[in-house]
């Protein structure tokens, strides 16, 4: 299990505001307690010396809009102000891990982080993992309580084969392709730090491997709702697993 506590208790400031230059930070002011830079955070360009990162607890917070982030809510707030199409593990989990003190400590080879500029560069696209099913036998077949509460039946979780992670109290949702293949698998958390500074979804790690896809090149129960779709000859297209399971069964032909 990742101790996302311990990675953030132990970011180097140096690294932290090399990285703050690297995403477009125009100025870097040193304080006793904290960094103080440009609102990069939800401005493309410029911005006002209104966003700080403070040393002792290694929160940033902006003054003027995004309030308080830790640096992975910082990342993904980034990337989504400039309508980037980020790679979790990649572009945030690496570049994190890139500015702790301890880096090395799941034997990762750490890429150097990528570019602003090279990440508009055009690259050919990516072809979509395929895992074996079998490591699904590691979760348990348990309905969280979270999800029944809100309205996801059984019926829908056992139609796209949700699971439940004990060791990591997470909410297991596997992703497969147009085909049925497991491409990926996505943990919904249900702890309250990790909501609260790391975000409620990401991908799963099982022992050394991420099991992670590009999003953007897979739509979510495609495989289950297929026939339903050519039958019906429309679909609905939700955002978020979490829209697509709890409109099951009330639309025919549901997918995201």
């Amino acid at each position: 299990m990742i101790d996302y506590k311990y990675i953030i208790d132990n970011l180097k400031n140096e690294q932290v505001k090399q990285l703050l230059y690297q995403l477009g930070a125009e100025q870097v002011e040193e304080k006793d307690n904290c960094f103080i830079t440009n609102t990069i955070c939800h401005n493309i360009e410029g911005g006002s010396l209104k966003l700080y990162y403070y040393f002792d607890t290694h929160i940033f917070y902006c003054y003027t809009n995004c309030e308080s982030m830790s640096i992975f809510k910082f990342l993904e707030h980034y990337y989504k102000t400039r309508q980037i199409d980020y790679d979790w593990y990649n572009d945030i989990y690496q570049v994190i891990i890139k500015c702790s003190i301890n880096n090395e400590h799941e034997h990762f080879n750490i890429k150097p982080y990528i570019s602003l500029k090279d990440k508009y560069e055009k690259i050919e696209k990516p072809k979509l993992p395929i895992y074996s099913s079998g490591i699904l036998n590691v979760f348990e077949h348990i309905y969280p309580i979270e999800w029944l509460n809100d309205g996801i039946s059984k019926k829908a979780m056992d139609k796209f084969n949700i699971l439940y992670s004990i060791s990591q109290n997470k909410i297991i949702i596997p992703h497969y392709d147009i085909n049925g293949n497991l491409i990926g698998i996505r943990g919904r958390a249900l702890n309250t730090w990790e909501i609260e500074n790391l975000g409620k979804y990401m991908p799963v790690k099982i022992e050394q491997t991420w099991y992670k896809h590009p999003l953007s090149l897979n739509l979510y129960g495609l495989n289950f709702n297929k026939e339903n779709i050519k039958k019906q000859g429309y679909v609905y297209i939700f955002e978020a697993e979490y829209s697509t399971l709890s409109a099951f069964p009330f639309i025919s032909g549901v997918t995201l």
